[in-house]
């Protein structure tokens, strides 16, 4: 079992993110913080992500989650520290 911090939030984009959308954003910010897992929709137009790192970079991470790219808004933003199952070599976009 690996220490994991697993989020839900619902997050939007008033325009176009030059680089790409709303959930490449994160697997980039993940990627920049050496953080490992994933991010996916949710049915309901929320995103999830369980993400695995550092404790001091998963901070990092979730404030990055709650302030968004520019142009974009996060609401709800609710974490918490879970115990994972697997643990992850990068972090993954996942459908």
């Amino acid at each position: 079992m690996t220490r994991s911090l697993n989020c839900v939030f619902a997050g939007k984009s008033a325009s176009a993110i030059p680089g790409g959308e709303f959930k490449e954003w994160i697997v980039n910010e993940a990627k920049n913080l050496a953080i490992t897992g994933w991010v996916r929709s949710l049915h309901d137009d929320r995103h999830e992500v369980l993400a695995q790192g550092s404790e001091e970079n998963l901070e990092k991470f979730r404030a990055h989650l709650l302030q968004g790219p520019p142009l974009s808004k996060v609401e709800n933003l609710e974490c918490k520290w879970i115990e994972y199952e697997k643990t992850f070599s990068s972090f993954e976009l996942r459908q």
